[in-house]
């Protein structure tokens, strides 16, 4: 593998992992299919959150599948990042996602005692600080990191309140 060689985490982004070439182009992606399952992963795993999230929340029936429709291809369209089209997957992504995170963080603020409500928070601030750093090209030399770390927490937050959801309650 040639990426203690070629990619710098702090420097570099994760669809940066899924060139087909690696370094002074002459060397094979052999890291691809694994970039391309983690991000496949990632998918999967968001969008069964916005699915799974709705479902036990207390909305209304047209809140509920309206959230995880949309948050559901909102996660989908994020799997095919490594395509020629990942600016416009990414663009789609973020607009269709709006709405669902939305959602989320204002349930996570209204019933904070079983969500994580400070990881869960973070986590959506730094996303949504990190989308319009983007969008807006600012502070350019965060982006990697940002980026890395928005992943990183809210996967940790979704494991967090998945986890907190399924303990059984005790009766006292």
């Amino acid at each position: 593998m040639l990426y203690p060689y070629y990619f710098n985490p702090s420097s570099l982004f994760f669809c940066d992992l899924m060139e087909s070439k690696v370094g002074n182009q002459e060397h094979y992606n052999q890291g691809l299919p694994f970039a391309i399952l983690a991000l496949l992963s990632i998918s999967v795993v968001m969008t069964v959150f916005f699915i799974w999230f709705s479902n036990h929340s207390g909305w209304s029936k047209s809140k509920k599948l309206f959230t995880s429709i949309s948050g559901g291809i909102s996660a989908f369209l994020t799997a095919f990042i490594f395509t020629k089209y990942h600016d416009e997957f990414i663009l789609a992504a973020s607009v269709i996602g709006f709405f669902p995170v939305t959602f989320v963080a204002l349930d996570i603020l209204k019933d904070s005692s079983k969500q994580a409500p400070v990881l869960g928070l973070i986590s959506l601030f730094l996303l949504g600080y990190y989308n319009l750093t983007f969008y807006l090209n600012l502070f350019e030399f965060s982006w990697p990191i940002l980026q890395k770390l928005c992943i990183s927490l809210s996967l940790i937050w979704i494991n967090i309140v998945s986890f907190n959801k399924q303990k059984p309650r005790r009766c006292e």
